[in-house]
C-alpha cells in the first residue's frame, strides 16, 4: 500500500507542471500574414518571430527580384494584456531592364506596443491596439538616397465564428492607410489555414493611390512553444507578373 501511495505521489509530481503548462495558450503569431495576431504574450514570456521572403516582378520592359533577409522581431510580456516588440528588416532589391541594372537596399527598424484593450464576449469581438514608430533607410547602389520615420497605429478585431472557423480583421495606418480581412481554418489541433486579403490606400501617390493583394498560408505547431508557417501571395492591381512566398518560426520561451 505504502508503494502504491509513493508511486501515486511520483506521479502527481509528474502530472502537476504539464497540467499548468497548458493553461498557456499555444504560441500565437504576427507573422507572416499582414494581419498581426490579436492576442498578447502571457506576462514574464519572451517570442522570437523570424522569416524569409522572396518577391518577384515580371513585365515587358523590366524585372525585379527582391530577398527580405531576415525579418526580425522579439516581443516581450509586459502583462497579460501589454506586449513590447522591436522588429528589424533587410530588403535586398535587384532591378533589371534592357540598358542597366540597379541595387536597391531598405533596412526598416520599428518599436511598438501592443495591448489587448477587449475580449470577446459573443458578438464583441476581442480587439488589440497597436501603436508602432518606424524608420527605414533607402540605399541605391551602396549610396543612401532617402530615409524615413514615421508613427503608426492598427486596430485589430477577432471574433470566434465556431470551433473551426475563426475571422480576424484589422484598419490602421503605417505609411498607408490599411485594412486587412483573414479567415483562418482549423485543420487540426496543430494547424490552421488562412486566407487574407488587404488593402491600402496611399493619399500621397495619385499614380499608385490603391493597391490590394491576397495571400494563402498555413502554420503547423511543433509544439506549444513553437510554430513554423508557409505564405504564398500576390497583388492584384498591377498589370505585371507579381508573386512572393515566405516562411519562418514564432518561438516563446521563458
Amino acid at each position: 500500500m505504502k508503494m502504491v501511495l509513493k508511486l501515486i505521489f511520483i506521479l502527481t509530481l509528474l502530472v502537476i507542471p504539464k497540467l499548468h503548462s497548458q493553461d498557456i495558450a499555444p504560441v500565437s503569431s504576427d507573422r507572416p500574414a499582414e494581419t498581426d495576431a490579436v492576442l498578447t504574450l502571457p506576462k514574464g514570456f519572451w517570442q522570437l518571430e523570424s522569416g524569409i521572403t522572396y518577391t518577384k516582378f515580371e513585365s515587358t520592359d523590366h524585372n525585379s527580384s527582391i530577398f527580405s533577409i531576415p525579418a526580425f522581431s522579439i516581443k516581450y510580456g509586459v502583462s497579460n494584456m501589454v506586449e513590447l516588440r522591436v522588429f528589424y528588416t533587410s530588403i535586398f532589391e535587384k532591378i533589371k531592364n534592357s540598358t542597366e541594372e540597379v541595387s536597391l537596399r531598405q533596412n526598416i527598424f520599428a518599436i511598438s506596443g501592443k495591448a489587448n484593450i477587449v475580449h470577446e464576449n459573443g458578438l464583441v469581438p476581442e480587439i488589440t491596439f497597436i501603436l508602432n514608430w518606424n524608420y527605414a533607410d533607402i540605399i541605391l547602389d551602396g549610396r543612401k538616397i532617402n530615409s524615413d520615420n514615421e508613427p503608426g497605429v492598427k486596430i485589430v478585431f477577432s471574433n470566434t465564428l465556431s470551433d473551426k472557423l475563426s475571422l480576424a480583421y484589422s484598419v490602421g495606418h503605417i505609411y498607408n492607410l490599411l485594412f486587412t480581412i483573414i479567415p483562418v481554418l482549423v485543420i487540426s489541433p496543430r494547424s490552421d489555414l488562412f486566407l487574407e486579403y488587404y488593402t491600402s490606400f496611399n493619399f500621397g501617390n495619385i499614380n499608385r493611390f490603391y493597391s490590394d493583394g491576397i495571400n494563402i498560408g498555413y502554420d503547423y505547431l511543433l509544439n506549444n512553444k513553437l510554430k513554423m508557417d508557409v505564405m504564398l501571395g500576390t497583388w492584384l492591381d498591377t498589370n505585371i507578373f507579381n508573386g512572393y512566398v515566405t516562411t519562418g518560426i514564432a518561438w516563446r520561451f521563458k
